[in-house]
């Protein structure tokens, strides 16, 4: 699972991203090659100290967070669809399914990141 969003996040503040500024976010999740949009205008981006980047509101509609210490702990939250779906009429429910189809297994929605990477795009 990946995610992309252009608007500057940081682990040293709390703010989110509404409006306009986060609609060029996505979700992709490269073993079902499917790109996840924005479905609102509200709580796209989080940034919240402890937190890696959070796409989707903490506590409320997080469809994907790294957690602090995301490599020792299951504090990494995956809960998608909330903010994020497919284009179009057939979208993903939030049920049991969809989590074991984007996690590879139903239940938990917490979970223990093995290896993550952040790139800077610059153009």
């Amino acid at each position: 699972m990946a995610g992309y969003s252009h608007y500057p996040w940081s682990s040293s503040k709390d703010g989110a991203t509404t409006g306009e500024a986060g609609k060029r976010s996505f979700l992709l999740s490269f073993d079902l090659k499917e790109k996840l949009v924005p479905q609102s205008h509200s709580y796209l981006i989080h940034s919240q100290k402890g937190y890696g980047p959070c796409f989707g509101m903490p506590g409320q509609t997080i469809d994907l967070s790294i957690g602090d210490k995301c490599n020792i702990n299951a504090s990494s939250i995956c809960n998608i669809p909330y903010q994020y779906n497919k284009e179009g009429a057939d979208k993903y429910k939030n049920n049991e399914d969809t989590l074991k189809l984007f996690m590879g297994f139903a239940g938990a929605k917490a979970y223990r990141v093995a290896e993550y990477e952040v790139f800077r795009v610059v153009y």
